[in-house]
């Protein structure tokens, strides 16, 4: 820094390029002062008052790599932090991670999760104007696959053997909690379990229409003719309900808002053969049917 009759200049490469600077205005300078305690630079000018800046030491060395992470292990799936401890300032960052989602960054820290169960390995390179350096450690991925459910009949079933079973209606902790339950009542099912290394995967979610005996019951509230049926089906409803059409999957064929108490006819002429679900629902109650369609 160089103080002169026209404001301050600053080289950073020895002397060959000079730069004003425009922070500093364009008037005489007398003195320049670094207070080597704090690196306060003092800069007294002619009628300007005195200028104080903070001046960070210059570096002139490369980088040395280095980053840290909380386990030696983690979760397949789970999001793991890398923590940047790398020293003498780096000005870039590129981060590479095998089998990761991500699979780089270039941010001082960063964060990502590993697929497929084994040793990973991370990389990190550090630049700055004077070199670069780089650093590999490796972290130990444990498989936790997500379980399938199983719809046989009304009973859902984990395709996988666990060391504990959490099943889920509607979001809510149902009993028991075994490999398979029965799932008498209609609703969306799911199921957490724990692979016995403290790694816990969630099923997707399935909707399950109940269709026992019971259920199958005509009510004298809500009900359809003929059944089996060919071409149409009349419904009868003494309320407001919204009547829905399931495939025995639980694909969603149609929706009919049932706004009259006379019977409304529809055609199902277009579906294929086999049996559906037809569900009535007001906003008190519900009722499900088998339909056999011919």
């Amino acid at each position: 820094m160089v103080a002169t009759d026209f404001g301050l200049y600053i080289t950073e490469d020895g002397g060959t390029t000079w730069t004003k600077e425009t922070k500093i205005p364009n008037v005489c300078i007398y003195n320049i002062k670094m207070r080597a305690s704090d690196r306060k630079l003092f800069i007294f000018t002619h009628g300007r008052g005195v200028w104080v800046a903070n001046v960070l030491p210059y570096n002139t060395v490369k980088p040395t790599a280095n980053f840290t992470f909380t386990n030696s292990q983690a979760c397949e799936g789970e999001i793991v932090t890398f923590t940047n401890m790398s020293g003498n300032n780096p000005a870039q960052y590129k981060w590479s991670f095998e089998n990761g989602n991500p699979a780089a960054s270039t941010s001082a820290m960063a964060a990502t999760s590993f697929s497929g169960a084994g040793v990973k390995k991370i990389k990190l390179v550090v630049t700055n104007s004077f070199g670069s350096d780089s650093i590999e450690k490796s972290i130990t991925i444990i498989a936790n696959p997500k379980p399938i459910l199983i719809l046989t009949g009304n009973t859902l079933q984990s395709s996988i053997t666990s060391t504990s079973y959490t099943w889920y209606r509607n979001n809510t902790v149902i009993t028991p909690q075994t490999q398979s339950i029965l799932a008498d009542i209609t609703g969306w099912y799911k199921l957490k379990i724990n692979n016995g290394n403290g790694c816990f995967a969630t099923s997707d979610s399935i909707q399950v229409f109940a269709v026992g005996i019971n259920q199958m019951e005509f009510n004298s509230r809500y009900y359809f003719h003929p059944n089996p049926a060919n071409n149409n089906l009349t419904l009868y409803a003494t309320e407001n309900a919204k009547v829905s059409i399931y495939t025995m999957d639980g694909k969603l064929i149609s929706n009919i808002v049932f706004t009259q108490t006379n019977p409304m006819q529809i055609d199902i002429s277009s579906l294929p053969k086999g049996i559906y679900l037809v569900a009535f629902r007001s906003e008190t109650e519900s009722y499900t049917y088998k339909l056999l369609k011919q």
